[in-house]
């Protein structure tokens, strides 16, 4: 997700081919977001188009929403990039409820 106002209010961003799922359900701030789910079995990139937020300054939020049934090692984000970008300021924080906040693009491995 990204955030243009601080993180007040996010929106899903979709990257280059589409996530694998159009609607997962299990997001509270956002039904039927799209995203990965699944196993990749590696790391698989992702990139993300940003011409939209050129010359804004923006926060990026990684989420991972668990089930309560599995017994899986979760996620990994890893090598994030931003290019042609001036960095303000660059954080990796976990934040209550999942996420974090960082720079933004991300490869996956399930």
């Amino acid at each position: 997700s990204i955030s243009t106002n601080g993180g007040t209010s996010w929106t899903v961003i979709q990257p280059v081919g589409d996530y694998d799922d159009a609607c997962i359900d299990a997001f509270p701030q956002t039904p039927c977001a799209p995203g990965y789910t699944n196993s990749s079995n590696g790391w698989v990139p992702a990139v993300f188009d940003l011409a939209a937020y050129v010359d804004k300054q923006v926060r990026f939020r990684f989420w991972l929403q668990p089930w309560g049934y599995e017994d899986a090692a979760g996620w990994y984000v890893d090598d994030v990039q931003v290019h042609g970008a001036a960095p303000v300021g660059v954080s990796a924080r976990g934040e209550p409820g999942g996420g974090a906040a960082g720079p933004g693009g991300a490869g996956r491995r399930t």
